[in-house]
């Protein structure tokens, strides 16, 4: 779906598609069993512990409907299953049966964002400004699923900067925007979050002789509150400000996502200080190289080179959740359950475009002295353009 408005914006839905790489994979297949933290039984066990406090009488539904339900804490599913094809679910299956509404009684893979047919998601409606009313706007998010400002996180300030849709999704930016400039922020929106995100910049790279910009997702970007002023609103309720700047890069989704018991971080736990967590998991070796998110961008054309988007998904786990699976647990846990890395490079072939058709533009009008201010700008936005018409980030 692609649309052009009279107010010089796209509206266009990202559809994402997912296949398995048998030969990438090798010796690993999409039919082996893996066990992790039941999903189905960790959402189930969230909305009761919240209806337990807030509605007894609905409490007591689940209650009732969940007498003989106990898939576990943990469950054996292939990898196949668990992040695409999904299964039936006892737990939401007795829940329908009672009249307790649910959008199915099957799991679905943890891949598909919104389902919209077999191995195909999309993250909802975008409508990006397409430059005409200034380049310096192009590819800014405008809204998002209609709507121009978010009503998802809590009003701890008169600002409310959390509900602010900032940025672009981070495949283009506005030309000649970007600066190798470490005090300025590029901000990039994240439907997986719901929120928006700055990259600073930290310093230069170079593919295939083109000099480039990297810029990173710093610490002060998934900071509490002590080390990110205005990022109080991202802060659950439930916490204290101060238990937000321990748990640094901790991203809940139950708000974008209501009921989720997926909690989202860097890979690794990455720029984290919640010390506790690498006191509870064997295996954590977080590393800069390995699990930071950047972007390498061309100071010209502001479109990445290089960029990789890399984020953990983790269930959490409480032991006051009332179902019998997790009543001997000693704590909460934030259990690491994957993470994913998304990226794109440039070929040699489409960089040597890029150098043609944008920097020759630009090296023939500084030869040029008395050519027009106006007529410069067009010329380079005209190879931009078309440069742009051949060249789009993909995931891989």
């Amino acid at each position: 779906m692609e649309a052009e408005t009279p107010q010089g914006t796209i509206i266009y839905r990202e559809v994402f598609t997912y296949e398995f790489d048998e030969e990438k994979s090798h010796p690993l297949k999409d039919s082996d069993k893996v066990t992790v933290v039941n999903p189905v039984a960790a959402a189930i066990g969230g909305k009761m512990e919240g209806q337990k406090k807030g509605n007894p009488w609905i409490f007591s539904f689940f209650e009732d409907a969940l007498t003989d339900y106990d898939d576990g804490a943990f469950i054996t599913e292939t990898v196949r299953n668990l992040l695409e094809d999904g299964y039936d679910s006892a737990g939401l299956k007795a829940l329908k049966e009672t009249g307790i509404p649910v959008p199915a009684t099957r799991f679905e893979g943890l891949l598909l964002k919104r389902n919209i047919g077999k191995n195909e998601s999309y993250q909802g409606v975008i409508e990006i400004d397409n430059g005409s009313n200034g380049y310096s706007k192009l590819g800014r998010f405008v809204s998002w699923n209609g709507e121009r400002e978010l009503d998802i996180w809590p009003e701890r300030d008169e600002s409310n900067s959390c509900n602010q849709i900032n940025g672009t999704d981070g495949t283009l930016f506005g030309p000649y925007t970007v600066k190798p400039d470490p005090s300025e922020k590029l901000y990039v929106f994240i439907p997986d979050l719901c929120r928006s995100l700055f990259l600073r910049y930290e310093r230069d790279t170079v593919h295939y002789g083109i000099t480039t910009l990297r810029y990173t997702v710093p610490y002060e970007a998934v900071a509490g509150p002590s080390d990110n002023p205005g990022s109080e609103c991202f802060c659950p309720n439930q916490f204290e400000l101060e238990e937000c700047d321990i748990r640094t890069a901790i991203m809940p989704k139950d708000r974008c996502q209501p009921g989720s018991p997926v909690i989202m971080s860097t890979p690794h736990f990455y720029l984290t200080n919640w010390e506790e967590l690498f006191n509870d998991f064997d295996g954590l070796s977080p590393e800069k190289s390995l699990h930071e998110t950047y972007m390498d961008l061309d100071p010209v054309v502001s479109v990445p080179l290089s960029a990789r988007k890399r984020l953990q998904a983790n269930i959490k786990i409480r032991p006051a959740y009332p179902l019998p699976s997790f009543a001997n647990l000693a704590k909460e846990y934030v259990f690491p359950l994957m993470w994913i890395e998304q990226g794109a490079d440039f070929t040699e072939a489409v960089a040597d475009r890029l150098k043609s058709k944008v920097y020759k533009s630009k090296d023939m009008l500084s030869n040029i002295p008395w050519v027009g201010i106006g007529f410069g700008i067009a010329c380079i936005f005209g190879s931009i353009v078309y440069f742009l018409r051949m060249y789009s980030i993909r995931e891989s």
